[in-house]
């Protein structure tokens, strides 16, 4: 999936609205150019790794909560090994977007190594025709768990149907304050969401602009643009975004 570029106008909170994606997979030239979907089997249902990064990751009260959904995570793939735990997966991702809105400071190096991790335990169909996951999966994680980025579960009957926005979102009160960085959507993200997926994104300087870092401080907003991915990455994700 190219990746989106969001350019705000200074001083306005710049929100998208995000619509279903419906556009037929990218094909691509050359031959044998046909990507299997993402659909990496764990050879076991060992979840010692997760549940060590589990740990390092969320503060001591979500513990026993995360234990929790590690288990259900181990029992759905033990329970068919040639299946997929998907569902349990991002359950975990989803507790993780809690925990992000509730503390600041969490690790991102433990919080990358948490989502990576999980990737092997699901599935995905009808992604982008390069693959369900956005190259640099794991250095986007990375940001979009640090104190600018944005990082939230949707699509789910259970999940949150609020407005996905970065974590530093404040109104803002002048030409050159951050904007808010966001997505919405009017339909809901049931609706909109072809599948319960993860969105995630950070701030990053534009093109041409000085040397000033968005992802320690905040720049002047014509100075700053945001990245937006989506797990799985599908065809039309950047189309379906309306500034």
């Amino acid at each position: 999936m190219r990746r989106l570029l969001l350019v705000p106008l200074a001083g306005i909170a710049a929100m998208a609205s995000f619509a279903a994606c419906t556009d037929e997979p990218e094909s691509l030239s050359g031959p044998d150019t046909a990507v299997p979907s993402f659909a990496p089997q764990p050879k076991t249902c060992d979840t010692r790794a997760l549940s060590s990064a589990a740990r390092d990751f969320y503060p001591k009260e979500y513990d026993k909560q995360a234990q929790d959904l590690l288990s259900a995570l181990a029992d759905a793939c033990l329970a068919d090994p040639d299946g997929e735990a998907t569902n349990e997966a991002l359950d975990v991702m989803a507790l993780m977007e809690v925990a992000l809105g509730g503390t600041s400071g969490l690790d991102p190096v433990a919080g990358t190594s948490l989502a990576t991790g999980l990737l092997a335990f699901m599935e995905f169909t009808d992604c982008e025709a390069s693959g369900c996951v956005a190259p640099g999966f794991a250095d986007d994680v990375f940001l979009s768990l640090s104190d600018r980025g944005a990082f939230a579960v949707r699509g789910g009957p259970a999940d949150l149907d609020t407005p996905v926005v970065s974590r530093d979102a404040v109104e803002p009160q002048s030409e050159t304050d951050p904007p808010v960085w966001g997505l919405t959507t009017d339909a809901g993200w049931e609706a909109a969401l072809a599948e319960r997926s993860l969105l995630y994104g950070y701030p990053r300087t534009m093109a041409g602009a000085d040397a000033c870092d968005p992802s320690v401080r905040d720049c002047p907003a014509t100075d700053e643009e945001y990245v937006w991915q989506s797990l799985p990455d599908v065809d039309g994700f950047e189309e379906q975004i309306i500034v």
